[in-house]
């Protein structure tokens, strides 16, 4: 529904030549029928090396609102086993953009020795819906996780840990046209690309 960090990330690791998998967080929400007549795993091809995974669970969630049941990580984790086996993959890293894949992200670690990364690009915290559970999953994600990649360097500061820093970016050229032919004299222009939220100051703006 939207393309932000994790699907850019995923699109430009497919296009620097990396096979990636991208697991549709929506997890059933996007089928056009229920669980109960569709239980069927899919693969659609995004892009030349660009795989999108979508799972069907029988129970509609918020990654936001819950953590994932035992049952419901070892589907998803059975049906990317699956993917694992059929496509004879050998090597991988597991990027977990959200704490609600731990256990996922564990359980297919543990079983092909898979380095997990947690692109930490969010301070959690500041969105209202996000539940506590949530935020205690994310805590036992930084201590368990290989390695933290983090979108900006207030998070490195406000997690205190040795993280990697990738920041977060966009294509300056807006439609068809390049910026420059967009501004004109001495009027500044802003533009704002991301979520509106609780903690986004509209009067600043």
């Amino acid at each position: 529904s939207r393309i932000q960090r994790s699907q850019q990330l995923a699109k430009a690791l497919a296009a620097s030549g990396t096979q990636c998998v991208y697991l549709n967080p929506h997890l059933g929400l996007e089928y056009p029928r229920p669980y109960w007549f569709d239980r069927h795993t899919r693969f659609s091809k995004l892009a030349q090396g660009l795989l999108e995974l979508h799972v069907h669970l029988p129970r509609e969630h918020e990654l936001g609102q819950r953590t994932l049941t035992a049952a419901e990580s070892r589907r998803i984790a059975a049906e990317i086993e699956k993917l694992i086996e059929m496509a004879g993959i050998r090597t991988a890293a597991l990027i977990v953009s959200f704490p609600a894949w731990l256990e996922v992200a564990e359980s297919l670690g543990r079983a092909h020795g898979f380095p997990i990364i947690y692109d930490c690009h969010d301070w959690l915290p500041g969105f209202g819906r996000i539940s506590p559970d949530i935020l205690e999953l994310e805590r036992d994600l930084l201590q368990r996780a290989d390695l933290v990649v983090c979108s900006s360097q207030d998070l490195m500061n406000r997690i205190s840990l040795n993280c990697a820093l990738i920041r977060n970016a966009t294509d300056l050229v807006i439609g068809e046209r390049p910026v420059k032919e967009l501004v004109r004299g001495s009027v500044k222009t802003i533009g704002y690309l991301g979520a509106l939220d609780a903690w986004f100051d509209v009067d600043a703006v």
